[in-house]
């Protein structure tokens, strides 16, 4: 619900800034510090899982050896 709110938010403040209504730009603006200041922001347990590290392969060299490390 957060984010919607926000982009609403957004949406309200550049209507705002088009017209004019500067008072009306700083209410949105308090009021997005507010939302963002108050809301619980997301735990690390909610976090997405990270992907998993590709291993890199080098490719064989043009006479057919393997790549071999140095």
């Amino acid at each position: 619900m957060k984010g919607a709110t926000l982009n609403v938010l957004r949406v309200q403040w550049e209507r705002a800034l088009l017209e004019g209504d500067f008072d009306r730009v700083d209410r949105i603006v308090f009021a997005r510090t507010r939302i963002e200041a108050l809301a619980p922001t997301r735990q690390k347990t909610e976090r997405l899982p990270q992907a998993e590290p590709r291993m890199i392969v080098e490719p064989p060299t043009d006479d057919g050896d393997e790549y071999e490390g140095k």
